[in-house]
């Protein structure tokens, strides 16, 4: 599946191909885009990158494309030693006086941990690094442009039934009195339990989830 392919599917499915409803196509696809990776928790584009902790630095920047991390590893003395996901209050708890230097042994994606003059997004590492370790961050990023132009994603390769009956639900205000509303409001939430249940277990071994610490 491409673009150009979903919007014919659409107008396939609701039998609609009245200028004001084609016009509109580009519009739905968007919020069926914004939908799916509100309501599909873990869904996203898995990407690793490598960078370097500064010495003395208790942070490090998130990408701007982040939404979730898988894991947060880096080098200590050739050994590869995976950060402990805690949330913000722990690791300051755990090491208060950020001045004291140690190897690294849990980090904060927290949202809400404290910016630093209003810069980029942190990800909060304690205790405070003793070095410049070399590290690698795999995380789910938000979905790139879908138009024309950039045809497939994602989604087009993976999910084009949910992409699909996302779209659908997304065009019910146009089908009003249409007796299909809920049969695709159906087949989006059912596309949308699978997608949750394959990609929450193909993460859960990769992902520390904890409610407290």
């Amino acid at each position: 599946m491409d673009y150009n392919s979903l919007k014919n599917q659409i107008i396939a499915y609701t039998n609609r191909n009245e200028a004001a409803f084609v016009d509109n196509i580009p519009y739905l696809i968007e919020q069926a885009m914004s939908r799916i990776y509100s309501e599909a928790k873990t869904l996203g584009f898995q990407i690793t990158i490598n960078g370097v902790m500064t010495e003395g630095i208790p942070f490090i920047e998130k990408p701007p494309d982040y939404k979730m991390t898988i894991n947060l590893q880096y080098v200590n003395n050739a050994n590869y030693i995976f950060l402990l996901d805690r949330s913000y209050e722990f690791c300051v708890s755990y090491w208060p006086n950020v001045a004291v230097r140690s190897a690294p042994i849990f980090y904060s994606p927290d949202l809400d941990v404290p910016q630093n003059n209003g810069a980029k997004p942190l990800i909060y590492i304690s205790p405070t690094p003793d070095a410049n370790y070399p590290y690698k961050l795999t995380y789910l990023s938000f979905p790139p442009v879908f138009n024309e132009q950039k045809s497939q994603n994602f989604l087009t390769d993976k999910y084009p039934n949910l992409l699909v009956y996302a779209c659908l639900k997304e065009a019910i205000p146009f089908l009003k009195s249409d007796e299909r509303t809920a049969l695709f409001d159906s087949l989006y939430k059912e596309a949308l339990q699978d997608v949750n249940r394959d990609t929450q277990e193909r993460y859960t071994d990769r992902v520390t989830k904890r409610t407290k610490d």
